[in-house]
């Protein structure tokens, strides 16, 4: 007989523990956990952006674009291309129409014009959420200390859209510009959703039936040089500027091709179309900017499924694909590219139309204002930091009653 035989069997895979008792066979440390739930949440995270992608991608269809020859009728007459969007279809925009345009009068009304050279520059307007605060306080800083000094008489209107109470007092208290609230109650229920921009068309349509003339500007752009809004106090024949962005997009890659179908265009006609830039915008009250461009534009805003269509996303898309079709919209911006290529072949003969560009995006953020709101940072600074402290001295707290333990088993 083996001497050996008489001994127990070894642990060999950990089955016993201390004492001879039975240890689990796979024990779990706190950190495993940790990793195995984040391991798992971006296994599910990265199923479901790619089912997302993959049906994107399904619903994609670019046939219609090589379609030869299917818009030759586009530019052979401006007279007629401006009778083709006076007739986009209205869909529920007539009540809204009536109260934003000359039309609120009758339905002949013919609006007083601009003149053709302005006693002062257009009035400057923009919008602001909570996200822009930061933002907007670098071009209040300069329409205050640099272009009122050119033009004493500018004004300057800014929009709250999402703006907290706190942020809404600093701007009337130290912004010296007149602070607006925009009524989305007075408009259909999609307006309410700042994401897909429909205010701002109705915004530049409201400033441009009060005062004549309006700059529409971002919060993130500012005046390169406050000399050139010199220019746009003389419209002579124009009625808008407007720049294409300064990277060519093409149209088509970031419009839904709903939105086409809705307002009875091809899309193959825009195969050469650039977006329009929306950091900045001019437009002078005409009957012509009214018919042309405020309200065909207008119509599709106030319409959820030509603004809006089923589907329509502003990213997470295929940005790979342009200038096809990517998935993307870009709601407000793809309607007046439309708009003003099917009009007057804007960005197909950019050179007729533009002049030199007038405003830069800032990539600073400036403090304007002596007092500033509490930033998100400094409110989780100021939630988390007594939480962590406690942490801290809990954990001291139980290693030192750990060591007490010890110490007496010993």
């Amino acid at each position: 007989m083996n001497r050996f035989d008489s001994n127990p069997p070894l642990p060999l895979y950990g089955n016993f523990g201390a004492g001879g008792k039975k240890a689990p066979a796979f024990p779990l440390s706190p950190y495993m956990v940790v990793a195995s739930v984040c391991f798992w949440l971006f296994i599910a995270a990265f199923t479901f952006k790619g089912c997302e992608y993959f049906l994107l991608y399904k619903f994609i269809d670019d046939s219609d674009l090589e379609v030869t020859n299917c818009c030759e009728h586009l530019g052979s007459d401006p007279i007629e291309n401006e009778k083709f969007v006076q007739n986009y279809p209205k869909g529920d925009a007539g009540p809204y129409l009536m109260r934003l345009g000359p039309e609120r009068y009758s339905s002949n009304f013919v609006g007083t014009e601009s003149p053709r050279e302005l006693s002062n520059i257009p009035t400057l307007v923009t919008a602001v959420t909570s996200s822009d605060f930061w933002d907007v306080q670098g071009l209040l800083k300069q329409f205050n200390h640099r272009l009122k000094k050119l033009f004493p008489d500018a004004k300057m209107i800014v929009y709250d859209i999402g703006l907290y109470q706190s942020e809404t007092e600093l701007l009337k208290k130290y912004g010296f510009v007149e602070v607006r609230s925009f009524q989305t109650s007075q408009y259909p229920s999609h307006v309410g959703d700042i994401s897909n921009y429909a205010w701002r068309p109705i915004i530049i349509q409201s400033i441009l039936e009060e005062f004549g003339s309006v700059i529409w500007i971002s919060p993130q752009s500012r005046i390169a040089h406050a000399t050139d809004l010199k220019q746009l106090k003389y419209r002579g024949d124009r009625h808008f500027f407007a720049w294409q962005t300064k990277e060519y997009i093409a149209t088509i890659a970031y419009t839904n091709p709903k939105t086409f179908t809705y307002l009875n265009e091809s899309r193959c006609c825009f195969l050469e179309s650039g977006l329009v830039d929306m950091s900045m915008l001019v437009f002078y009250r005409t009957n012509f900017t009214w018919n042309a461009i405020m309200k065909p534009w207008l119509k599709c805003t106030l319409n959820k499924d030509c603004l809006i269509p089923p589907k329509a996303r502003y990213s997470g898309c295929f940005h790979m694909r342009k200038p096809k079709t990517t998935g993307c919209h870009r709601y407000d911006q793809s309607v007046l590219s439309i708009i003003l290529d099917r009009v007057f072949l804007f960005t197909f003969k950019l050179e007729k139309y533009v002049i030199p560009r007038i405003a830069t995006e800032s990539e600073e953020n400036e403090e304007h204002f002596p007092e500033q709101p509490w930033t998100w940072t400094e409110l989780a600074f100021l939630v988390l930091m007594p939480s962590a402290c406690l942490g801290g001295l809990y954990y001291i707290y139980q290693r030192q009653r750990g060591k007490k333990r010890a110490y007496r088993r010993r």
